[in-house]
């Protein structure tokens, strides 16, 4: 088992299926790819070193208050995270319907549910752009329509 192979590979798969998927080979248009881009760097700046979290730590780093270990209830810091989480629930609510089974449909109420639901994602994501003044709600919106094409009666198999 060569593990730098191995690497190399993943590597050159995970590039191409973020092509894919919000890059130049996306058919997104420019100003989503773009407020994309920025979301993902802010992922990334969280998953690898709590750079966002740690804004909430100013007091602390500057020797001022204790180390916050129990999050607290700052509402610029809870509605970024209330925001992604909306974010990244839209896309996964949107795969959970491919998992019917031709033969064994999900009942009616269920479905109507589901609708309900996914109409309160977008309602969130047109609120981030149009009250908030994010393009990052609009990209939301055409990311999770144009590659979550998913509605109430997807069967698996896709």
């Amino acid at each position: 088992m060569d593990i730098a192979a191995i690497k190399k590979l993943r590597k050159k798969t995970e590039h191409a299926v973020r092509l894919k998927m919000t890059g130049d080979q996306s058919n997104l248009s420019p100003e989503t790819r773009d407020a994309l881009e920025k979301w993902d760097m802010m992922f990334d700046w969280e998953v690898h070193g709590a750079r966002l979290s740690l804004v909430g730590a100013q007091e602390w780093l500057r020797g001022i208050e204790p180390l916050p270990v129990v999050p607290r209830l700052v509402e610029r810091e809870f509605a970024m995270f209330m925001n992604r989480y909306c974010e990244v629930g839209w896309m996964t609510h949107r795969l959970i319907p491919s998992l019917q089974l031709p033969c064994v449909p999900l009942s009616d109420a269920w479905k109507e549910k589901w609708r309900v639901l996914d109409d309160s994602f977008e309602a969130v994501a047109k609120a981030i752009s149009e009250e908030g003044g994010k393009p990052i709600g609009s990209a939301i919106i055409e990311l999770v329509k144009a590659k979550f094409p998913f509605n109430e009666h997807s069967e698996f198999p896709i």
